[in-house]
This record gives C-alpha cells, structure tokens and sequence, in this order.
C-alpha cells in the first residue's frame, strides 16, 4: 500500500512506517525485485538512500490485490449485517479471543 501512496520512497521511510527493520525491508523488496514488481533506483539526494517505487507490473498486481480485498470486505460485511445482536456479540467475543491468542504468540 505504501507504494502506492507515495511515488517513490525511501527504504528507512518504507521500514519507519511499516514499523520494521531496514534489513527486512531489503529482503521484501529482493522478492518484489525478481517479480519485478518495484524498481529501485539511487536517491539524487542522498547516495546512501535507494529509492523504491512499483512496476508498470507492480501497480497492476496491487490494484488487482485492492479489488480482492474490497470483494473480501463487502462479503465479511453483509454477513454482518444479517446477523442477530446475539450474533454479532458472539462473533466479537470471538474475534477478541483470536486476537488476545495471537499477542500471545
């Protein structure tokens, strides 16, 4: 998503905003390179600084990845909709029991 967002972007920004190291933002974007994906290219400003920005190929694969997810979502919210209070406190307490599980992780 980052990506798209920005034209091109920093790899210490990409790791800032996504909360990772720099050292896992260079492994991603290796992947993404072979799939050509991304290009990376030297910053004009700053030569210690690879700028990261989508393929022609990369930008097709996020907004087919975008559709899917919004498909995904209208789903996952008519079934919502269609359930009973009851049901939605039950799919809630759920939902919290996941997520409490997988801090624990």
């Amino acid at each position: 998503m980052w990506l798209c967002i920005y034209e091109t972007i920093t790899t210490t920004k990409l790791a800032k905003t996504l909360g990772i190291t720099k050292g896992a933002v260079s492994q991603i974007t290796y992947k993404l390179l072979k799939k050509n994906l991304i290009d990376k290219t030297p910053s004009t400003e700053n030569n210690n600084e690879v700028l990261i920005a989508l393929t022609d190929k990369g930008r097709i694969v996020y907004s087919y990845h975008q559709n899917m997810h919004n498909k995904m979502m209208e789903r996952i919210d008519s079934i919502i909709c269609d359930l009973s209070d009851e049901g939605k406190t039950a799919l809630l307490q759920i939902v919290q029991v996941i997520d409490e599980s997988l801090d624990d992780l």
